[in-house]
């Protein structure tokens, strides 16, 4: 489902895979990003995330660029989640 790890300082840290079905000219694809979570959000939601849950997520997008160990240069966005409600 997704990964909750620690900061050196003890904050809780969960990042979880987001599926999107986006349609373009008649095609259906699915679009998965990146979502992060911090704090009490990531210990509260962490228990409770489960495959088709509908979810609302604000936040904002965080990009970076950077070369991985093999010198290719790659790019990421991720969205920093402040806030998740369960849509039913």
């Amino acid at each position: 489902m997704g990964t909750l790890r620690y900061s050196p300082s003890g904050i809780p840290i969960g990042e979880i895979a987001l599926a999107v079905k986006q349609s373009h000219l008649e095609l259906t694809n699915m679009g998965y990003f990146d979502v992060v979570l911090m704090g009490d959000l990531a210990q509260h939601w962490f228990s409770r995330l489960r495959v088709g849950l509908t979810l609302e997520i604000c936040g904002q997008l965080w990009s970076r660029a950077y070369k991985n160990r093999q010198g290719i240069s790659l790019k990421e966005t991720k969205v920093l989640a402040r806030s998740l409600n369960e849509i039913s």
